[in-house]
């Protein structure tokens, strides 16, 4: 019981360093909030002097200045506030990861292991304390429904961001537990020789596929589970009951040498049914093979309050985190230049560093060029093959996701 004394300590410790980060993160936003604050006091200035009878010129001409130096304010703020974000997140997920070794040390004991896999498996749904559970979608006919007609369920796929870590062991055959809308499947097909998706509901946009991608039916707790050199899910796990999961995580290790799954951590009112924190995942997943690892923590796009966790037994995949989102890539301009936004905040064209970038809550991000003291405003369209650039000066242009 020692390492378990060890372990707790360390977790603790690693939670103590997180609220002195959150206090410092608060500290950043109300400076920004300062600013933000300035920003709007000085644009309803400037509406006020385009109005005035003599035109203001003098006042209009220090506010086009302070105007400037609100939006490098802006920008430099924003890009600490995302850098202190991604500090953070690497943190709460060492946290995590201390939870689930905790839980495989505990379990070593045979006077534990019964108590820890009792509790490790318990959430409200589990433990009949959620009078709605029985209202939550747990039929083929209810996500059939929310397939056919819930925009959430047509457009959403968290897959799509993390090809690159999943192409990473180089699979001929990838295998998609819950494929939904099917757009992991399309992307990913390019890249792999054959894809497999199962579900036991058909989204209407499974009706044409590449050559190399077959949907089949499937009940994953009672039919086989297709094999291939990879098993991946994403907002799929957390729809079933806690009793079961501890089966299906073994089938699925049984399909594949090599697993990547991107679970919910939130209830999301109609249809998850485990609730558990990424300890608890990866803890779960531990008890199958000790090659599991939570390897990030990621927020829903436009929802921080809403944690997903992304466990595996890829290895290094550790280097594809903390995401930032699928505006990290090599993008191509009309004229025929190629536009490289990077992990790091920085922006490369022709291998020179050209401007630097942040990412915003709502899904969209900023990037101000070196040369000038221009922001563009960066918006992707709904499937993340475009994305749109405003600058302030009202100037708009497209560019296309290379890769």
């Amino acid at each position: 019981m020692n390492d378990v004394n060890q372990y707790s300590g360390n977790a603790v410790d690693e939670l103590e360093q997180m609220r002195r980060m959150l206090a410092d993160s608060q500290s950043e936003v109300a400076q920004l909030r300062k600013v933000a604050s300035e920003a709007l006091d000085v644009a309803r200035r400037a509406q006020s002097a385009a109005g005035h009878p003599n035109g203001m010129p003098s006042a209009g001409a220090s506010t086009d200045g302070t105007m400037t130096k609100i939006a490098a304010t802006l920008h430099h703020g924003g890009l600490a506030s995302s850098v202190g974000e991604t500090v953070l997140s690497v943190a709460i997920r060492d946290a995590y990861v201390q939870y689930a070794e905790v839980v495989s040390i505990a379990r070593r004991s045979s006077e534990l292991q019964a108590i820890i896999d009792e509790r490790l498996l318990k959430s409200a749904y589990a433990s009949g304390t959620d009078p709605l559970v029985a209202q939550r979608h747990r039929t083929a006919d209810d996500y059939q429904k929310l397939h056919n007609f819930d925009k959430g369920y047509q457009d959403n796929n968290w897959l799509v961001d993390h090809c690159d870590a999943i192409q990473s062991i180089q699979p001929r055959t990838v295998v998609e537990v819950g494929c939904g809308n099917g757009r992991f499947l399309r992307k990913i097909s390019a890249q792999v020789p054959q894809v497999i998706g199962l579900d036991w509901a058909r989204s209407p946009h499974l009706r044409e596929l590449p050559a190399n991608v077959e949907f089949r039916t499937t009940d994953v707790l009672k039919d086989d589970i297709a094999t291939g050199d990879i098993c991946v899910s994403a907002d799929v796990l957390e729809h079933f009951e806690p009793p079961v999961l501890p089966g299906l995580i073994r089938k699925m290790h049984a399909a594949a040498r090599y697993n990547y799954h991107v679970i919910a951590c939130y209830d999301d009112g109609h249809s998850h049914c485990s609730v558990f924190h990424p300890g608890q995942w990866a803890g779960l997943f531990q008890q199958v093979s000790p090659d599991y690892r939570l390897v990030g923590t990621i927020t829903r796009p436009g929802r921080p309050d809403r944690i997903a966790c992304v466990i595996t037994n890829v290895p290094n995949a550790e280097r594809f985190f903390p995401k930032l989102g699928p505006i990290v890539g090599t993008w191509a301009t009309a004229d025929g230049k190629t536009l490289r936004i990077l992990n790091n905040f920085k922006v490369d064209i022709g291998g020179t560093v050209v401007a630097s970038w942040f990412p915003m809550a709502n899904g969209t991000a900023a990037m101000k060029w070196n040369e000038n003291n221009v922001i563009d405003l960066l918006a992707l369209n709904h499937d993340g093959s475009q994305m749109t650039v405003q600058n302030s000066k009202g100037a708009v242009f497209n560019v296309r996701k290379v890769n």
